[in-house]
Formats: structure tokens, sequence, C-alpha cells
């Protein structure tokens, strides 16, 4: 254990606990959030407002009470199974864990935002991706990541409306896969609903998630059973050609009068522009 979350003597700052034990999870939980941030005594009801809307809406917040949920706030308690596990690997467990949760609690887009910070706004930590997943035990997967990532917009499956879903349910099965990377397991829809706080307005959360796994399930790097998916580290692999095609087209059907145009000024190219002799 890093020698600055020791305690020696009474009153010291920092409490001595094996950290990485799965019956002290929850001691870390509380330790990485009393180090990056405060909550002031006059915003207390707006955290049990939030607290209160949780629980109306998703199962992880029904098992806390309010004082748990204000112990972990603002962050989905699922992340911190996943930086304490994957920060466990070849890394300063504690000094990352901590690194990685002040750099996301203070970053401005997710300050913006009304709502928990999630799995997948781990990413926005810049120790988290170009200390940690660089790292000889994620590289690979990270690598594969970084491919199927920049993919994602050209799949023809995938309603343009869909992405912003699609990226979340990526990035969370992609560090789910980390944490767990010695002994792989998928993630169910209703985890990956609740991971991502989904909500929709017309389809239950569970279906709006399935609906995005049943889009991308081309992807290599998807595997979905219909229950379940998970993240397959499949080197650098992005969509198939087909689909990469298919996404063009489906691109260019949308932009009609443009292609109608673009076929009116080829007839007027001179042999010169057309290559020709």
């Amino acid at each position: 254990m890093p020698a600055k979350l020791v305690g020696g003597q009474e009153g010291d700052r920092f409490i001595n606990l094996p950290l990485l034990a799965d019956r002290n999870a929850h001691d870390y939980d509380i330790i990485i959030s009393r180090r990056v941030r405060g909550l002031r005594p006059d915003r207390l009801p707006e955290i049990n407002d939030h607290f209160m809307y949780c629980q109306s809406m998703f199962g992880f917040a029904r098992t806390l009470t309010e004082s748990e949920f204000a112990e972990v706030f603002p962050f989905q308690p699922r992340c911190f199974e996943v930086v304490r596990r994957i920060t466990a690997r070849d890394l300063p467990t504690a000094r990352s864990g901590i690194l990685i949760f002040h750099e996301v609690v203070n970053h401005p887009d997710l300050l913006a935002r009304d709502r928990l910070i999630r799995v997948c706004d781990l990413l926005c930590s810049q120790h988290l991706v170009h200390d940690c997943l660089t790292a000889p035990a994620y590289k690979a997967a990270y690598t594969a990541y970084r491919s199927v990532s920049e993919a994602l917009p050209t799949l023809a499956e995938l309603d343009p409306e869909d992405l912003p879903l699609a990226r979340d349910v990526l990035a969370t099965l992609f560090l789910w896969h980390l944490a767990y990377i010695e002994t792989p397991r998928p993630m169910s829809i209703s985890d990956l609903a609740e991971c991502t706080l989904t909500t929709d307005d017309v389809l239950k959360a569970e279906d709006s998630v399935r609906l995005v796994l049943q889009q991308v399930k081309a992807l290599p790097q998807i595997e979905f059973d219909g229950k379940a998916a998970r993240f397959l580290p499949k080197g650098g692999d992005g969509l198939a050609i087909l689909s990469l095609f298919n996404g063009y087209l489906k691109r260019a059907s949308g932009d009609r009068y443009r292609v109608l145009g673009q076929w009116t000024n080829s007839l007027f190219l001179t042999a010169q522009e057309t290559g020709g002799h």
C-alpha cells in the first residue's frame, strides 16, 4: 500500500486499510470520495433531491440509504469498482485512483451536467487515458477500443440519434472489460442501463440499451446475446469494409440534393478534370 495512505498514530489523516480487499470495497469508495471533493452543508438538500430522483429511477439507489448515497456523491457507485480494479494492476493503486476521480469531478463538461458521474465519464480523466490505459496490461484493449470508437459514427445500422448512448455503452463495456480482464464477465442490459443512467420518455431504459446493442453488434468488439453484452479486445480492427461502405452510402442518401448536384456538375467536367486525354 502507498505510504501516504498509512496512518501511524491517532489523528492521522489517512487510515491503514487493505483497500483492494473486496470486503473493504466500500471503505475505498468513501476514502476516495472524501479526498477528491467536499460537500457544502447548504447544498445537502440538493443532494437529497438527487437521491430521491435516483431512487425513483434506478435500482442501485434503492439499495442505499440517504447517508450512504451522500458518502459517494456525485459518483454512480460502479465507478469505484471499475477504478479500484483497473488501478490494481501495475499502477500505484490509491494514488492513481485519487487522481482519476479528482480529474473527473473537476472536469468542466461534467460539472455543467445535472447528474451523477458514470463509468463512461471516467474516460474524461487524462491520467486514466494517457498513463493507465497505455500500461502493458491495457494497451492492446485500449487500441481496439479507440479503433471501434472512431468507426462507430460510420456504422450503417446505427441511427444518428442513438450515437451518444452507443458511445456510453461502448465505453462502459470497455472499462468493465478492463476491470475484470483476467476473468471477463458480460454486463447485463439492466446493469448497463443503470451504469449509463439511461432514461427514455418513450421506451423503457433497458429497451433503449437493447436497441443500441442490436444496432452495434456488427462490431467485432461487441458480443451481445440478447440479455448481456461484453467488450472483446480484437486488435485494432474496426468495421468490415462493407459496413464502412454502407455507412458512407447511408450518409450520401440523406443528402439527396447534394448528390444530384455533384452528378449534374460531372456532366460538364473537362477531359483534363476527369483524367482523360
